[in-house]
């Protein structure tokens, strides 16, 4: 048909998730925003169905399981080109994790704030609260 088909709604998400925490849902699909946006702490599988060539990308995939129980990550991958996207990533990430390892490696420079000249360059310190029918995550409890 000609009709696009949109995603859902915002509160349409937060009632899935909420759905989902509660165990009515033992399954939950997203895509790659939901990849980024989503704080479960009950995750012990996620199934990729593409491969980033980022290595902090690839961190923050695998970042999303097993925070409170033994989990895993599975990437489907294609041989040939997806083959060597995923093994570039591999080193890439393997790179950054020795340079963080060695304080040599890292380097920290003092800069002058990336704000326009005229603005305040005092931050405003405010503890933000989740929805009220959003449970705490794991770092908040």
């Amino acid at each position: 048909s000609d009709e696009t088909r949109k995603g859902l709604s915002q509160a349409q998400q937060r009632e899935v998730v909420r759905s989902f925490r509660q165990g009515n849902y033992n399954v939950l699909v997203a895509t790659s925003i939901g990849e980024e946006g989503l704080d479960i702490g009950e995750v012990d599988l996620i199934i990729c169905y593409d491969v980033s060539s980022s290595a902090i990308r690839q961190t923050q995939r695998f970042g999303r399981t097993g925070r409170r129980n033994a989990g895993r990550v599975v990437m489907l991958v294609t041989r040939g080109v997806e083959e060597e996207v995923y093994e570039r990533s591999l080193a890439n990430a393997s790179i950054m994790k020795r340079a963080l390892a060695q304080a040599a490696a890292v380097q920290l420079v003092q800069t002058r704030p990336l704000l326009p000249p005229g603005l305040p360059t005092r931050g405003d310190q405010r503890r933000l609260a989740p929805p009220p029918d959003e449970p705490p995550s794991p770092a908040s409890e």
